[in-house]
């Protein structure tokens, strides 16, 4: 659907890939770190947005020397994370590449599984009963047909629904914080060095999102608009994420639970927010899984058959969705879980593979300022 989506709808893509899921998360994350944990957030929001620039960068300079070689055909619109990857490394740097993001974002996806379930049960077990389990398939029938929506341009809509419950959730937490609806005098720590890299990764992972950065461009009416969208994203993500991070470990301390809002008191508040935070992983699920079904779309189009294009979408998507459900089963521990993917596969696709890319591609055509950047994304 490349060219129908506008500034504001690019921005709601974004956001809706950005905040969410790890948001809640990160005051617990602050248990890991303590409150030094705070100064991360910027640090990590400030590199991570450099990186996608760097890679939007990347992808501009690929498209020049592609139309200086005679393809007169191709923009920077039409080169992603792949592209670029091939084009400084060659073909086995496109495959390392493909498979740390394709590996990320199905993670990503599954968690959502996970995150659905879980919030469920919390919701629903007091009056129903039944395990988190089941909930996750109960989720899965609601989050599954999301990803049979045509392009990304309807799937802006999600998005603003899921920023939009977002917002509405960080309020709460906010509400919570002003009022003094919470037991004061929570115990907490100022630093906790050992298992500081695990807070990190959980910060990484509210900042990731580099593996969808080229479709969104992509589909954008003008992607020259792309940086400043991208810009603007990550400046109030970074807000977002450290108000979050700062107020629930304040109120609930060490005693916070994995997603913050678990701890907010019961009542009628409580239950519209468990609602609200519903709303995020079912809105952010098709965004993330779609440039893993699109990686499927080419492979299968090789194949000679004589399979509607519209069928052979539906059932590409449902059965990708299907595999996410199923390695969510596997996946228990929320937290944990997204720590790991923020240590390893988020960091690489976020921060090393950017750099790197952006160091080999414009060799010689860097200033120092520029260079340092890049060697701290490695770093």
């Amino acid at each position: 659907s490349a060219g129908n989506v506008s500034f504001v709808q690019a921005v709601s893509n974004l956001m809706n890939i950005l905040l969410g899921v790890g948001l809640l998360s990160l005051p617990a994350a602050l248990t890991k770190s303590g409150w030094i944990g705070l100064a991360f957030i910027p640090m990590i929001a400030l590199v991570t947005c450099y990186t996608g620039q760097a890679l939007v960068e990347c992808s501009t300079t690929v498209a020049a020397a592609r139309q200086q070689q005679g393809d007169q055909n191709v923009s920077a619109a039409d080169i992603g994370y792949e592209q670029v990857a091939k084009a400084a490394f060659g073909s086995w740097g496109k495959a390392c590449v493909s498979a740390t993001i394709y590996a990320e974002l199905f993670g990503i996806c599954s968690l959502f599984f996970v995150i659905m379930g879980d919030n469920l049960h919390h919701l629903l077990a007091s009056t129903f009963g039944r395990t988190p389990a089941f909930y996750m398939l109960v989720a899965a029938g609601a989050m599954i047909p999301t990803v049979w929506l045509p392009d990304l341009k309807a799937l802006s809509y999600l998005g603003f629904l899921g920023v939009s419950a977002t917002a509405a959730v960080t309020l709460t937490v906010l509400g919570t914080f002003l009022t003094g609806s919470y037991a004061a005098g929570a115990a907490t720590t100022m630093v906790n060095a050992a298992s500081l890299p695990l807070m990190i990764g959980g910060i990484t992972f509210c900042f990731s999102g580099h593996g969808i950065f080229p479709s969104v461009k992509a589909s954008m009416k003008e992607p020259e608009q792309f940086p400043q969208a991208l810009r603007l994203s990550f400046f109030l993500t970074a807000i977002t994420c450290s108000l979050v991070a700062a107020l629930g470990y304040a109120m609930y301390g060490t005693a916070v639970r994995d997603i913050v809002t678990f701890n907010l008191p019961r009542g009628y508040l409580s239950l519209l927010v468990s609602c609200l935070i519903l709303v995020s992983p079912w809105a952010k699920f098709a965004v993330s899984a779609e440039p893993v079904a699109i990686a499927i779309d080419r492979v299968t189009a090789r194949i000679p058959n004589n399979v509607p294009a519209m069928a052979s979408r539906l059932v590409i998507r449902t059965g990708l969705a299907l595999a996410m459900l199923a390695a969510a089963r596997f996946c228990p521990f929320l937290s944990l879980l997204m720590a790991l993917i923020g240590s390893f596969l988020t960091v690489n696709v976020s921060l090393i593979y950017p750099a790197v890319l952006h160091l080999k591609i414009h060799q010689g055509n860097l200033s120092a300022w520029r260079r340092f950047l890049d060697y701290l994304g490695v770093v």
